[in-house]
């Protein structure tokens, strides 16, 4: 936690906690998750047809829409999960100190977002775009 966050931890902002408590999952997560033979690269390709919502831009929609009942969002909570994995493999605390700072704001586009996280991982970014997009 040093290494990512100084000493003593900035942990001030909200998101990362939520990061940092999401990425603890990835240690009890079964094998087949990273399993190719389930899908391309794993789990992470997977969009089983029984959820309503299913583009990364829908996620808040996932949680919001009347009648969800909020195992459509979980959905999309493990799914980043996946995505958090690749990532910290391909860049680490580095990889993601760069993105924490990114995101800390201004808003940026969409593309300035998929170009840093093509630098970390070109894999990633790709099927984050092509999850975005439907």
């Amino acid at each position: 936690m040093e290494s990512v966050y100084g000493v003593p931890p900035d942990l001030a902002p909200f998101a990362d906690l939520v990061i940092c408590h999401e990425l603890t999952h990835l240690a009890d997560l079964p094998s087949w998750l990273d399993d190719p033979s389930v899908g391309r690269r794993g789990w992470g390709d997977i969009a089983p047809s029984r959820w309503a919502f299913q583009r990364l831009n829908e996620m808040y929609d996932s949680a919001a829409a009347p009648g969800m009942d909020g195992t459509n969002y979980v959905w999309f909570e493990f799914r980043l999960q996946i995505f958090a994995k690749r990532l910290w493999a391909a860049a680490g605390a580095a990889g993601f100190r760069r993105l924490n700072t990114m995101l800390r704001g201004p808003v940026l586009p969409d593309e300035e977002i998929f170009a840093v996280l093509g630098e970390l991982d070109r894999a990633v970014a790709d099927d984050l775009r092509r999850w975005q997009v439907g």
